[in-house]
């Protein structure tokens, strides 16, 4: 079973860095109720990827699961990809200890620009969150739309999102 994994690299020397320990949680443009984000998934990407916890530098991979019947490792897919980027916020965790589901707390791009590419990392305006329970664990999503998206369309609030 083959599994591609993506890594950030810093293009000044070309060193390998964390998408999830290396960014800066703060955003680049300094204001106020927005976040950096890293896409691990484009919007209609059928696999299932996301930051790998246990690998050094974290690179983005495809979650593997067990299949019930044979017992094997398969890669994970949806059969409905999702149309919005999903991706995390940088030096974020959700504390199993709490209740959490021990991974970095997610992000969804709630913009219309679907083509990101995995490990793209961008500021986010901050619209709200969403908590579920997903397998007995905490599990929360920062909805958000990509900084530039938002001031191009002139999206301050959840309320002018809705109202596009």
């Amino acid at each position: 079973m083959a599994n591609k994994l993506w890594f950030l690299k810093n293009k000044a020397n070309g060193e390998l860095l964390s998408p999830w320990h290396d960014i800066e949680t703060e955003p680049s443009n300094g204001e106020e109720n927005y976040v950096t984000g890293v896409i691990e998934m484009p919007g209609n990407t059928s696999s299932k990827l996301e930051c790998s916890k246990k690998d050094m530098h974290n690179p983005i991979t495809q979650d593997v699961v067990i299949n019930k019947n044979t017992k094997a490792y398969m890669l994970r897919t949806f059969k409905n990809p999702p149309t919005f980027n999903y991706g995390f916020i940088p030096r974020t965790w959700s504390d199993n200890d709490l209740g959490g589901d021990s991974d970095p707390i997610d992000l969804v791009d709630l913009g219309w620009n679907n083509m990101k590419q995995t490990l793209a990392v961008s500021d986010y305006l901050v619209l709200g969150t969403l908590g579920l329970v997903d397998q007995g664990e905490q599990d929360i999503k920062i909805l958000a739309i990509e900084a530039t998206e938002a001031k191009e369309l002139g999206i301050k609030t959840m309320k002018d999102f809705e109202r596009l």
